[in-house]
């Protein structure tokens, strides 16, 4: 699989291709390091402050993790995840930005393995039965950014902090 990679890489279409869809990302980052505040945005002045509040005392309960002020939304890996962070970081909003940039690019991530399949069937198809382990090794970021960014984001808010929510 290594030699169907350098050969797949040695392309230049491939390699202008890849440095393409780098430019989204250091779009973003260039954005989250310009524009994320360490000010809490409108809602998280009544949703995250308590919450802050109870894992800085030591205060966490199940009814502190599941309080939601719509109850459309998932909360509680929301409630776990930003009051874990905010307890670690001291509630730093920035930090909150970029770890919500990280878990939208393991999303997007994965996509590539799906993306880079059909593109380059050589590729994915590896040497032989590897090639199905080849497309689903592109599964393993992709199935982490379904499972980590709904929970933790569920608005599908991109940046936090930075004038998005």
């Amino acid at each position: 699989m290594m030699a169907a990679l350098g050969r797949w890489v040695r392309q230049p279409f491939h390699v202008l291709a890849l440095l393409g869809m780098l430019i989204p990302v250091l779009m973003a980052a260039q954005y989250t390091a310009r524009f994320a505040l360490q000010v809490p945005w409108i809602d998280e002045w009544d949703t995250t402050l308590p919450l802050v509040i109870a894992f800085r005392e030591g205060e966490v309960n199940l009814q502190t993790l599941v309080r939601s002020n719509d109850p459309s939304h998932r909360v509680f890996f929301t409630n776990l995840s930003t009051g874990l962070l905010a307890y670690a970081t001291d509630w730093n909003v920035r930090a909150g930005a970029w770890l919500n940039l990280v878990l939208s690019l393991a999303k997007l991530g994965g996509g590539a393995g799906y993306f880079l399949a059909p593109v380059c069937p050589r590729l994915a198809a590896g040497a032989g039965a590897a090639g199905g382990a080849a497309i689903r090794a592109g599964a393993g970021p992709e199935l982490a950014g379904r499972f980590l960014f709904p929970l933790a984001f569920p608005d599908g808010v991109f940046f936090a902090g930075a004038g998005g929510g």
